[in-house]
C-alpha cells in the first residue's frame, strides 16, 4: 500500500468529519462554522468545473483555532460543489501523528492537493498565504494556476 492509499484508509470523510470530533464543545464549535457559512455562488461553479481528478488531504485538529476557522469551510465547499472528480479525506493529526510525519506537516491545518498520479499539486498551510481568501486559494491549487 503508497502513502496515499494508507492515507485515504486513515482519513475520514468530509461528510463524516464534524460528527466523528469527540470533545463536544469542539464539535459545536466546528459544526456552527459550517452551518454559518454561505460559499459564493461563483466559487461552488469554480469548483464544479474542475474536470481532473483531485485527492484533497486534511490534516487537521480539533482544538486547532485555525482548523476550526478553515476546515468547515473547505467541508461545505467540497460538498456544496458535490464534484465527483473530487476525493477528499481529513486527517486527524493526535491520532496520526506517524502519518503527519510522513506528509511532513508541520502545522495544521495541511491542505495537500494530488493529481490522478498521486503527484502533489500544492499545499495551503494554515491560512491562505498566496490570495485572500481560502476559497480562491483552493481553486488555484486544484486548477494548478499559481501567481
Amino acid at each position: 500500500m503508497n502513502m496515499l492509499e494508507e492515507t485515504f484508509e486513515k482519513g475520514i470523510t468530509i461528510s463524516k468529519y464534524i460528527e466523528s470530533i469527540e470533545d463536544p464543545l469542539h464539535r459545536e464549535e466546528f459544526k456552527t462554522r459550517y452551518e454559518n457559512y454561505e460559499p459564493p455562488d461563483n466559487i461552488i461553479e469554480e469548483i464544479r468545473k474542475i474536470n481532473e481528478k483531485r485527492l484533497i488531504v486534511c490534516f487537521s485538529g480539533s482544538w486547532c483555532k485555525d482548523c476550526k476557522m478553515y476546515v468547515p469551510i473547505l467541508i461545505k465547499l467540497l460538498k456544496k460543489a458535490d464534484n465527483f472528480n473530487l476525493c477528499a479525506v481529513i486527517i486527524d493529526v493526535k491520532k496520526n501523528m506517524e502519518l503527519a510525519k510522513k506528509f511532513n506537516v508541520m502545522r495544521i491545518p495541511t491542505i495537500i492537493v494530488f493529481d490522478e498520479k498521486h503527484v502533489e499539486l500544492g499545499r495551503i498551510i494554515e491560512s491562505p498565504s498566496k490570495f485572500n481568501t481560502l476559497e480562491e486559494e483552493l481553486i488555484h491549487v486544484l486548477k494548478r494556476e499559481f501567481p
